[in-house]
């Protein structure tokens, strides 16, 4: 009995020192990386979560091996104790591709050349490098013969491609795709009718963000490199777009572009250099088709530049009295129906509706009905612009507008907002026909422009017409003036 006691407790001293070591140094390195952790975890930053993996596996599987190994003398073949060194090895090259990543990229500062890495030659580094650490694990600690290892897989890489020849195709094709480099991240293009930012390329497709819609579409690689796409942001970091739209060959094409190229003048998004065209396309079956094209800036959604482009184009068609045909089946009538008179008001009538001129009676006016043509303006859209000639006086059917000017640093100052049954376009009435304010429909309006002498011909018969028109165009001039004069101050 004391023989087996003394025989237990007889330790040597290389034994007792790793039992030493293990007792003071594993408590101690446990709370040292719990201070680390919380010390990162303060301060946001991402290696926190690595040195949690260490304490948490790392350092419990390496305190297990030294003490079957040194103390408990467990022998070096044993299955228990390769086991637990695959995992080491595992945990620490974990450990150290988290540690790099932390380090270099995870807080990379925009435009470095480690922000500029594509993802997917990260992700193909890692793979590479956990392919060396899988065959040194196999050599040092199972001890099994690489070559024998590499002519197996070589039988059974076969298989393996045919069962995965689509992702291979997608790695592969990835690869390409990052060695000539066509896009790259926040890369605008269009690919299968859709446009989007590039987000992110990794070995399977490229993630493209909608800002439409706010949604991902993910891309498989393959269908980029062997397909087509558009690279809106190559080799110039604003990209032209080309709309072709049909206009009917009773509109004089001189006619048509002046109004396309007015349009776009109006739309801040689209630039002026270069500048836009519209090309005569080609004479189709039923309409002429005309070829736009444009310039917008990287940052804009091209959608929604086009949307824009195309709804003020609809007003505008209506406004200048183009048409956009579609296929028809055209019907001669032996007798056609009399011409409609919805746009022919008395002036009666037409005063009527503006209330806010204050004529209640209308006397006998020796004038013909006046045809009033309504022109349609969209949300947001100018209606005159400063420095504009003036056709004449601008009646607000139906809608909403805003009266602004611009000091000399071209900051825009409000002066006043319009609603239905106001008008502007007063100063068509004097000598110089020229705009002093710009006016933007705020809503989508009807606008109706009387002409300079049919104006006259109603002030001449209606005094308080005169008084009226009189009072807005000095109240107007004031609140001009009002709003330079405190620019000026200002500046």
């Amino acid at each position: 009995m004391d023989t087996t006691v003394v025989n237990a407790l007889s330790f040597d001293k290389q034994q007792l020192l790793w039992a030493l070591l293990l007792i003071i140094g594993f408590p101690v390195l446990m709370l040292a990386l719990n201070e680390f952790i919380q010390f990162f975890k303060r301060r946001e930053k991402p290696i926190a979560s690595t040195l949690k993996y260490c304490r948490n596996l790392v350092l419990p599987l390496c305190a297990t091996i030294l003490l079957l190994q040194n103390i408990l003398e467990t022998p070096d073949d044993a299955v228990a104790l390769r086991i637990l060194k695959t995992l080491l090895w595992i945990s620490l090259l974990h450990v150290a591709l988290s540690f790099i990543n932390d380090v270099v990229f995870a807080e990379a500062i925009p435009g470095s050349w480690q922000a500029r890495v594509p993802k997917l030659l990260i992700d193909l580094s890692r793979a590479f490098l956990v392919l060396i650490g899988a065959a040194t694990i196999l050599s040092t600690v199972w001890d099994l013969d690489l070559g024998a290892l590499v002519t197996a897989l070589g039988v059974g890489s076969v298989v393996i491609g045919l069962a995965l020849q689509e992702p291979l195709s997608n790695v592969f094709a990835g690869i390409m795709l990052l060695f000539e480099q066509p896009i790259k991240i926040g890369d605008w293009i269009e690919v299968e009718g859709v446009s989007g930012q590039v987000a992110e390329i990794n070995w399977r497709a490229v993630h493209v963000l909608l800002p439409a819609t706010s949604d991902m579409l993910l891309v498989p690689n393959s269908i980029l490199y062997k397909g087509t796409f558009r690279n809106m942001s190559r080799p110039a970091r604003h990209h032209t777009e080309f709309i072709e739209i049909g206009f009917s060959y009773d509109d004089p094409p001189n006619k048509v572009r002046r109004v396309i190229l007015g349009v776009i003048r109006k739309i801040p998004d689209i630039l002026t250099t270069p500048e836009p065209k519209v090309l005569t396309q080609a004479f189709a079956d039923y309409a002429i088709t005309y070829r736009i094209l444009f310039t917008i800036a990287e940052k804009q959604e091209p959608a929604l530049v086009r949307s824009e482009f195309m709804n003020r184009i609809w007003y505008a068609c209506r406004r200048y009295g183009l048409t956009i045909p579609f296929p028809t089946t055209q019907e001669i009538a032996l007798e056609p129906p009399p011409p409609t008179s919805s746009n022919t008001l008395t002036t009666a009538e037409l005063l009527s509706r503006f209330p806010q001129l204050g004529i209640t009676e209308f006397p006998s006016l020796d004038m013909a009905p006046l045809a009033i043509h309504v022109e349609e303006y969209s949300q947001g859209e100018p209606i005159v612009s400063e420095g504009d000639p003036l056709r004449g006086v601008h009646f607000l059917f139906r809608g909403s507008a805003r009266l602004t000017v611009k000091d000399r640093a071209g900051n825009v100052q409000e002066i006043a907002s319009l609603q239905q049954g106001d008008f502007f376009g007063e100063g068509a009435l004097q000598a110089r026909a020229i705009s002093d304010v710009t006016v933007t429909a705020m809503e989508d309006s009807d606008i109706a422009v009387l002409e300079p002498e049919v104006v006259q011909k109603l002030i001449a018969k209606l005094p308080r017409l005169a008084r009226e028109i009189g009072s807005v165009i000095d109240s107007r001039r004031r609140a001009i003036q009002t709003a330079r004069q405190i620019v000026r101050a200002v500046d």
